[in-house]
């Protein structure tokens, strides 16, 4: 009995290192390949990439109407939510 014991801890310890190291060999794998993939999409995404320009694409207008309408609908709306919600 103690031969088979011994047989099945070591058959244990075995396909433990085999599960081991193919874990650790997707992982370097798969750290391999993002890596890859961030040089190339680095490389590639800067040559694709269009110019910014140097102008807001919309003008900012000095309307403050809006702004006081704005923040009064937002307080009754959590006024709304908090009484709603204790």
């Amino acid at each position: 009995m103690n031969s088979h014991l011994q047989n099945l801890i070591t058959q244990s310890i075995e396909l433990m290192f085999i599960g081991m190291g193919a874990v650790f060999s997707i992982l370097v794998l798969l750290i391999t390949l993002i890596t890859l993939v961030s040089r190339l999409v680095r490389r590639y995404a800067a040559e694709d990439a269009p110019a910014l320009s140097a102008q807001p694409a919309r003008p900012a207008t000095a309307d403050t109407g809006d702004d006081a309408e704005t923040i009064a609908v937002i307080g009754a709306a959590i006024r709304a939510w908090r009484s709603r919600h204790p």
